[in-house]
């Protein structure tokens, strides 16, 4: 269980997000997220399924380690761009609420 939260932060930090921005991904809180990567709790299939659905995380790269981490194709690359677009939106919001 702790090779698969290893590679679960390896994601995050791959794709360039914090574990709040992963947990909201996941629809569960950011403790649950460290408790993940800590390997103290086990990622279920929803878990795996929302993050292909969301980030084209290859199933088998969580599950065994398989390469590639992100399956890539035109899709993929789209739903990254778009993934990152939506993060930079959310920095960009939080900067304008600060400066008010």
């Amino acid at each position: 269980m702790i090779e698969v939260g290893k590679r679960l932060k390896q994601v995050r930090q791959e794709l360039c997000i914090n574990q709040k921005q992963l947990s909201e991904s996941l629809a569960v809180g950011q403790g649950t997220v460290s408790k993940l990567e800590l390997g103290i709790q086990a990622l279920d299939v929803d878990h795996i399924h929302a993050l292909y659905e969301h980030y084209n995380i290859n199933p088998m790269y969580l599950i065994l380690g398989h390469e590639p981490m992100i399956i890539n194709d035109e899709i993929s690359n789209l739903t990254q761009i778009k993934v990152h677009l939506k993060h930079i939106k959310h920095h960009v919001t939080s900067i304008e609420a600060s400066i008010s």
